[in-house]
């Protein structure tokens, strides 16, 4: 459980299998790519450039986002 967050769970790779997952979070409830929104190259939207491998596997589970941006936000070029 996550209660209060800017990012709740972030990472290049993440992978869920089972559980219960609560998430608050002032901007992205699970952030694929990792990274400061903003921080990329300019003419991207929000400054990302997108560039590399990143992956969310989602292979079981419940979870609930309260997010102030994305829920689930899966950034890259795929």
């Amino acid at each position: 459980m996550v209660l209060k967050s800017y990012e709740g769970v972030e990472s290049q790779n993440i992978t869920i299998n089972s559980g219960n997952i609560h998430i608050v979070s002032s901007d992205d409830g699970v952030n694929v790519a990792g990274g400061v929104d903003g921080s990329g190259q300019p003419g991207w939207p929000g400054g990302f450039v997108p560039a590399g491998d990143y992956w969310l596997y989602v292979k079981g589970g419940y979870i609930v986002v309260n997010a102030g941006g994305d829920g689930i936000d899966v950034n890259g070029s795929r």
